[in-house]
């Protein structure tokens, strides 16, 4: 009587490579596929009796799906930095944006503060105007009083009456009044 596992036993190196090589692993996942082979059916790998034979082709599997995996990961992170490159150029647009808008208010800030300097410089230079015109002011109210007092001291003289006998003449009443 023959031994099963030796009927299983492939004879030929060349058939175990031809099985083992990955073109034969993907067309076996693909028929696996085609074939509806669910979790809980065997797949082509299950099916195989030689535990070597079928640890090789799990191992084969195994490797496929983390390759395609790893693919799969590197595709995306491509993806996630292409994505981040163009965050990145939008938010150096917007910083640009924001410097040149901050530049433009200090410029606009030491406008400010020098139209401020010169708005107090003109200030202080109409309030001396207005002190000088106050003294002006003062001053031609002087005048008008000591004309005042002249053309009452006339008209006196020309009623004979003297600048002692009339207290409305003398001159410390008169600033006094109008001061």
């Amino acid at each position: 009587m023959e031994n099963p596992k030796e009927n299983n036993k492939v004879e030929n190196h060349h058939t175990v490579n031809a099985i083992l090589s990955p073109t034969f692993v993907f067309s076996a996942t693909k028929l696996a596929d085609q074939f509806g082979y669910a979790e809980g059916n065997p797949t082509p790998e299950q099916q195989i009796l030689d535990p070597k034979l079928r640890r090789i082709f799990s191992n084969r599997f195994a490797a496929q799906r983390s390759r395609e995996k790893k693919k799969n990961h590197l595709a995306d992170l491509e993806i996630q930095k292409k994505t981040f490159e163009n965050e990145i150029a939008q938010k150096q647009q917007l910083q640009d944006l924001y410097e040149n808008k901050r530049q433009t208010q200090i410029v606009e800030e030491e406008i400010m503060y020098q139209e401020i300097d010169i708005l107090k410089n003109y200030s202080m230079f109409k309030d001396g105007e207005i002190e000088k015109d106050k003294g002006e002011v003062i001053r031609e109210r002087e005048l008008q009083v000591i004309e005042q007092q002249e053309e009452l001291q006339a008209q006196l003289v020309n009623l004979n009456i003297g600048p002692q006998e009339c207290p409305i003449i003398q001159p410390q009443f008169i600033m006094q009044t109008h001061i």
